[in-house]
């Protein structure tokens, strides 16, 4: 099989470079949990220490577009978030204007130390893939077996992960169910970073399922998180719909497919949120989507700002909502628009080498990202290396 793992004879450091660029990384996917951008620089140094003799000043006219379409990206979030956000939700969000500042920073940074290595940025994103996913399933067997949530964060100091399936109450299958989380503070968590990475990796081996995919998309199912299975269904999805081009006998692999995926969906959504008592997840989304659509075309081209909605259930129950839990693809819609959106998805589809290999990525803009989610940029970075790489090779 060919892949890009291939493509650079590997000097005796970089194994060491290898290392940091995967620490780096690390700190990026779980700068939302464990933010540190201490450890960030330091692991930036390092690699670069130990990679610099590969970094050449070339660069090609697709990465000179490629980060003007970034910077663009970037002005249009400032732009809104200095004149647009409400004061007080940039008050209430630690760290966000930060992470403003830092995110195209990183980005670039990220750039000019792998550009040139991806070899190295490939195998990195493989290591790490494979520590979360095992992470993932040691807490699976270890929490059923011994019945007690193995919590990580805990252990470490940091804050107690949510893994108890509270929608479930113990009560439908005679036990207590968990939802295990890996390093990340929730599901959906998991599943928004590990994502990323699973459709990188999958990119990078030339589009073939590897058992470590089936294993992220296995954890995907089992951790009962509903953006986790909508992740993994689309790419299912996405993957069967471009197999089943190629002749008539795929195409009726595909519907099967198709059916195995809907009819678990179907049941996990009657568990949840049909006649569940706790099922204000979904009401609130539901009000918020109404009083989106009611809104005017201005709003809807140019966006609302960056906000932390109140809004108040048919139970009377108020909720502090983070739009990002509404999907990134909502997200970005409601505070900066229909056009920035346009712009975001160019931004994805110029990443890639071929058209189709966007849907593979499209996913990530149904989980829950921030907008200064470092790990969305640093994945469009790392999509566009190993995308034009592929272009070198064609």
């Amino acid at each position: 099989m060919s892949d890009l793992a291939h493509i650079h004879s590997e000097r005796p450091d970089q194994k060491l470079a290898a290392l940091f660029i995967t620490l780096f990384l690390a700190g990026i996917f779980l700068s939302s949990t464990i933010p540190s951008n201490a450890f960030l620089a330091i692991t930036w140094f390092l690699a670069f220490a130990t990679n610099y003799r590969c970094i050449t000043p070339y660069v090609t006219k697709r990465t000179i577009q490629f980060v003007l379409i970034l910077f663009f990206a970037h002005i249009w979030i400032y732009v809104h978030a200095t004149y647009l956000a409400e004061p007080s939700f940039i008050m209430e969000s630690e760290g966000f204007s930060k992470r403003i500042l830092f995110t195209p920073i990183y980005s670039i940074l990220f750039l000019l130390l792998v550009k040139d290595s991806p070899k190295l940025l490939i195998r990195s994103i493989e290591i790490l893939l494979k520590v979360f996913v095992a992470l993932w399933f040691l807490q699976f067997f270890a929490t059923y077996i011994t019945g007690d949530f193995l919590d990580y964060l805990k252990i470490l100091g940091i804050r107690a992960q949510k893994g108890s399936a509270y929608f479930l109450n113990g009560g439908i299958f005679g036990f207590k169910v968990w939802r295990p989380t890996s390093l990340f503070n929730e599901p959906g968590s998991y599943a928004a970073a590990v994502f990323p990475l699973l459709a990188l990796d999958y990119y990078a081996k030339n589009k073939h399922l590897t058992r470590l995919h089936k294993l992220t998309l296995i954890s995907f199912g089992l951790c009962l998180s509903a953006f986790a299975m909508l992740l993994a269904s689309a790419f299912l999805i996405a993957r069967s719909l471009e197999r089943a081009r190629q002749s008539p006998t795929k195409k009726v692999w595909f519907l099967i497919t198709l059916l195995i995926i809907l009819v678990p969906l179907y049941y996990y959504y009657e568990i949840r949120f049909v006649g569940n008592e706790l099922r204000g997840g979904l009401e609130f989304r539901t009000t918020i989507f109404q009083d989106f659509w009611a809104q005017d075309l201005t709003s809807h081209l140019f966006g609302n700002s960056f906000t932390t909605l109140e809004i108040i259930d048919s139970k009377t129950r108020v909720y502090r909502v983070i739009l990002q839990d509404l999907s990134f693809l909502f997200y970005a819609w409601y505070s900066l628009g229909l056009l920035f959106v346009f712009l975001i998805v160019w931004l994805f589809r110029t990443s890639v080498h071929r058209s189709r290999d966007f849907w593979i990525f499209f996913p990530v803009m149904l989980s829950k990202v921030s907008i200064t989610t470092y790990f969305l940029w640093i994945s469009l970075v790392s999509m566009h290396i190993i995308s034009t790489q592929w272009r070198s090779k064609s």
